[in-house]
């Protein structure tokens, strides 16, 4: 991934929804009112909630895992400690360890600072307000986004889609950036647990996140038969990784992938580096210790937070990366996410509803400044034809790769519990002279208050120039029916025609009946409809090479783009830049 590509997702996008959280860190210090009604008893204690405005019950902080800090930081994560009296679940928890980006910056709070916790293995948990059926409500376990180094649970609400759907939704923390993802011999070493090998520790953290629903979600009015891991951006590549781990496979009965690509890397690859890999555990661990390269796990247990987080930011930057998920036989299976994803009966073949947004990089480039400037704090597009192409084509790029290769090869291995959609809002229109939807269109992570009925301060002080009044009635009216067919899929593992039974019908993939992908859009532009699904990176190479909107020179900007994000999914594309380029 290059430096421009990695900087602008930490500080444009990497929050995955974080944009449709941040409002809602403005409540993070909010005390809410208890209501003795939300009083529970789990094996760990008594806790009492509030009551959301829907009134719905709530409870915030709960924890599923004991700290890991002191001699359990870089550990699987231990069981929670029980406690006497009353827990009040009323207040967010302490955010995981990371550093701030230019998003917090429209909340008040500065960029580059290293904020959290490490105590911070928390749930959230919201259920509807009526009484639960016998078997109780199905439930949905978010992940959320962030490049694997940013999110928080803080930032979302998930009592709009518990009420209105009835399931009980739960939104952890887990460990991220270098505390959730580090490779190194050092750790390997006197192991309190067989899982302490594994250098996958924010995987593990969600593991015991499902683990912890598995024995009190029941508690709450959930049905632990119907349980339905989903999330977006680095969640979703998470929950793709989760989806083939052997250590989850009765922790969750289905899964939702919302623009994710399912790509994993080595042990080897995490600690020594190789093409593409930026902060190798062994360049970072030598910078923290340059006078002691005998270091063990005791010293890297001992460090001081700012000495771990300093190595990732030269010059003070925010501009750093850490892997998802390697590949250590444990969490993860030694061939990979993809390769297991792919094989016959990979994952017990358990329901999987993968998709993408239309224009997934205007995100990541709509405000860089090598494609747009600013003026009077308004922004434009430099060139749009070259913006256009730009985008489109590593947009295209996202989907072949996370969700049309994926759906080739699950086919020709007759799995027909396949789901695929492809989210098409644009509806954004004019915002003073700005072409707004030109700007970002169906852009990364824009689908996400859909999913959960919330549109509040999406995308702070911008808010108003993508949510308004103009496309606040189609706007809803997609949202409900969106949230129906993640519902039914939480019910049935099928998102069908969703839960009242009246939507179009979404087809599986591998129907023989017709077109294979969701288009998820409003009436105002097509509506809800099945399409074709047939793109492909031949096709994608093809149209950029033909391209007569572009000169050569930005044919290779956009080829050498295309291999440095997804070269890791598609090795082709480094041929294809090489070809490109050589005239240049």
């Amino acid at each position: 991934m290059t430096d421009k590509w990695q900087k602008t997702k930490v500080i444009v996008a990497a929050a995955g929804i974080a944009l449709l959280g941040a409002c809602r860190d403005e409540e993070a210090d909010t005390v809410h009112t208890q209501d003795p009604t939300t009083s529970r008893t789990i094996g760990q204690g008594e806790l009492i909630g509030f009551r959301t405005g829907n009134g719905g019950p709530a409870w915030l902080g709960v924890p599923y895992a004991a700290p890991p800090v002191g001699d359990l930081r870089w550990r699987a994560p231990r069981s929670p400690a029980a406690w006497t009296g009353v827990m009040e679940a009323v207040v967010q928890p302490d955010w995981c360890p990371q550093i701030t980006n230019q998003l917090d910056e429209f909340y008040g709070i500065t960029q580059g600072e290293l904020r959290g916790n490490e105590d911070c293995l928390y749930l959230n948990i919201y259920a509807p307000s009526g009484t639960p059926p016998p078997e109780g409500w199905p439930v949905m376990v978010w992940l959320h986004g962030g490049a694997n180094i940013w999110g928080r649970a803080s930032q979302y609400d998930g009592s709009i889609l518990a009420e209105e759907q009835d399931l009980v939704v739960v939104i952890p923390q887990y460990r991220i950036g270098p505390l959730g993802a580090l490779s190194t011999p050092a750790l390997r070493e006197s192991p309190q647990d067989p899982h302490d090998v594994s250098p996958n520790f924010g995987l593990l953290d969600a593991v015991a996140a499902l683990e912890w629903v598995e024995d009190n979600i029941g508690v709450f009015g959930g049905d632990t038969a119907r349980v339905t891991l989903f999330g977006e951006s680095s969640g979703a590549i998470a929950t793709l990784g989760l989806h083939v781990s052997p250590l989850t496979q009765t922790l969750f009965q289905g899964a939702i992938a919302q623009s994710g690509v399912p790509i994993s890397i080595s042990v080897d690859r995490a600690e020594n580096g190789g093409s593409g890999t930026k902060n190798p555990s062994s360049q970072v661990i030598d910078s923290w210790f340059p006078e002691n390269p005998a270091h063990d796990g005791d010293d890297l247990r001992t460090l001081h937070l700012d000495t771990i987080f300093d190595a990732y930011r030269p010059n003070d930057e925010v501009n750093f990366s850490v892997p998802s998920m390697i590949e250590d036989g444990i969490v993860i299976p030694d061939a990979g996410v993809f390769e297991t994803l792919a094989s016959p009966n990979g994952f017990d073949n358990r329901p999987l509803m993968i998709g993408s947004n239309r224009d997934e990089a205007k995100l990541f480039f709509g405000f860089d400044e090598e494609f747009t400037g600013s003026l009077a704090g308004i922004p434009f597009i430099r060139d749009r034809q070259f913006y256009d192409t730009f985008t489109s084509a590593l947009s295209r790029t996202w989907r072949v790769t996370g969700v049309v290769e994926p759906t080739e090869q699950l086919i020709d291995d007759a799995f027909d519990g396949l789901y695929t959609y492809q989210f098409d809002w644009d509806e954004e229109g004019y915002y003073l002279i700005v072409d707004v939807s030109r700007l970002l269109g169906a852009t990364h992570i824009i689908e996400v208050p859909f999913v959960f009925g919330t549109f509040d301060n999406f995308f702070g002080d911008a808010s108003a120039m993508i949510y308004h009044a103009r496309n606040e009635a189609r706007r809803l009216e997609l949202s409900a029916q969106m949230m129906s067919y993640w519902a039914q899929f939480a019910y049935t593992g099928a998102p069908g025609r969703g839960r009242n039974g009246n939507l179009p019908l979404w087809q599986s993939a591998a129907s023989v009946l017709g077109p294979e992908t969701m288009i998820l859009d409003t009436s105002w532009d097509g509506g809800l409809r099945m399409s074709a699904d047939d793109d492909s990176l031949e096709d994608i190479m093809s149209d950029l090479s033909g391209s007569g909107a572009i000169n050569a020179e930005e044919k290779c900007r956009t080829a050498m783009e295309m291999n440095q994000v997804f070269g890791l999914a598609a090795p082709e594309l480094a041929a294809f830049a090489q070809q490109l380029c050589s005239n240049t």
